[in-house]
């Protein structure tokens, strides 16, 4: 695999989960944070940041499967999908990345 591959920009990423944390829920946004921290730790293997990656991707991604603005609706196809990429990249989420995202979730 390719150490190149298309994961969000920290700013679209961070100015995504500022802006929609309430609308995400606390478990979509405690587990996107989760997964932009495994992504970002040098720990993590590339293929593993890959598919992370893609996931925090379609989260940032203004158009998906379910749009974002449906309240109720709107983030379960973003909370699928990144749930699939915790599945397919081997659990890398430690817990101190799980803590990590607890910390910020409860500053926004």
């Amino acid at each position: 695999m390719s150490d190149n591959f298309e994961a969000p920009s920290a700013d679209s990423f961070w100015d995504k989960i500022k802006t929609n944390v309430r609308a995400m829920g606390r478990q979509v946004a405690v587990q996107g944070i989760s997964c932009y921290l495994a992504m970002t730790d040098s720990k993590t293997s590339t293929a593993s940041k890959a598919i992370l990656g893609g996931a925090l991707a379609y989260l940032v991604m203004p158009l998906d499967a379910i749009p974002d603005f449906m309240l109720g609706l709107g983030y379960t196809d973003d909370a699928a999908v990144m749930l699939a990429a915790l599945k397919a990249s081997d659990d890398v989420i430690k817990p101190e990345h799980d803590e990590e995202a607890e910390r910020i979730y409860n500053e926004l």
